[in-house]
């Protein structure tokens, strides 16, 4: 991981930074945003939050951050989250 995240799951604020590794069951409901200018981190999931992943996100084209970084377009992602089983909250709560 590089940069620094902060994850909010079941009303607990964790930060974590380069080296850590934080660990989140199934069916917790939880946000994430990076605290750094940038961040790049491992997300290990199951096939169904992959699929839900890869549906309503765009690969990088590159390791460069793209202008619109932190845009989320809710129109895309709720019923492509509908059609995983995955329940978007939005939006995320203050933390």
């Amino acid at each position: 991981m590089q940069g620094t995240l902060a994850l909010l799951a079941d009303g607990t604020r964790v930060d974590a930074g380069p080296g850590e590794i934080v660990y989140l069951p199934g069916g917790r409901v939880h946000a994430w945003r990076a605290e750094s200018e940038e961040a790049r981190f491992l997300v290990l999931a199951t096939p169904r939050h992959e699929a839900f992943y890869r549906e309503c996100c765009v690969p990088a084209t590159s390791f460069e951050q793209p202008p619109d970084a932190g845009q989320i377009d809710l129109g895309i992602i709720v019923p492509v989250g509908r059609k995983h089983g995955v329940e978007i909250i939005a939006p995320p709560p203050a933390y």
